[in-house]
């Protein structure tokens, strides 16, 4: 976020309020967080179905590979439900508020010029 500090000193130049400045940015590191989280969901649902349909070639292998003949007799059926979705873009969201917070907060309390100047 301190790439960021010049466009705020321009912001803050024009007369924005610090509020409507950091929200401004924190919204858009929630949404840059929201879409890299459906991206990975979508990703380990791909793995997922992969998984579930090679199930019986993959615990061959690895007991083929172990000498470990239990792992023949294991059947895996992994799934994704709502409330992992869900918990996992409220941990996004927490985790980008909480990292960026102190660091746009600091820019916008820098004075006009010295953050035109960066």
């Amino acid at each position: 976020m301190e790439h960021y500090t010049h466009l705020i000193g321009i912001q803050k130049a024009i007369g924005a309020y610090d509020r409507v400045i950091l929200m401004e940015y924190m919204m858009q590191g929630v949404i840059v967080s929201c879409i890299g989280t459906f991206i990975s969901i979508g990703s380990f649902f791909a793995v997922i179905s992969v998984i579930n349909e090679n199930n019986n070639e993959i615990c061959k292998f690895i007991s083929d590979k172990t000498n470990m003949d239990f792992f023949a007799d294991i059947t895996l059926n992994l799934s994704i439900g709502g409330t992992d979705i869900c918990v996992s873009l409220i941990l996004s969201c927490v985790i980008v508020i909480i990292c960026c917070y102190s660091s746009i907060k600091s820019s916008i309390s820098m004075n006009i010029v010295d953050s035109l100047r960066k």
